[in-house]
């Protein structure tokens, strides 16, 4: 890390044990995204737990954007 501010505290290194996770998660409710979504093309009957996890899932979208623009990058050696 090369300067020592204040904003420094919310910058998440890209190879900590809580950004894998985070990837991880994000690649689970892609996953998730991919089937449902074109699923709702056949306006099946929709079940309160699938209402529930699409909240979910916009909320974790929403949450990823602010994640997201706190991740570090490695620019020569640096973060």
């Amino acid at each position: 890390l090369r300067s020592n501010t204040w904003l420094q505290r919310f910058v998440s290194r890209p190879s900590s044990p809580t950004r894998i996770v985070w990837d991880l998660l994000s690649l689970a409710v892609l996953a998730y995204d991919l089937i449902v979504i074109p699923l709702q093309l056949f306006d099946l009957p929709e079940a309160r737990a699938e209402t529930v996890l699409n909240i979910i899932t916009a909320t974790f979208w929403t949450a990823d954007i602010f994640v997201s623009s706190c991740a570090g990058y490695h620019v020569g050696g640096l973060i």
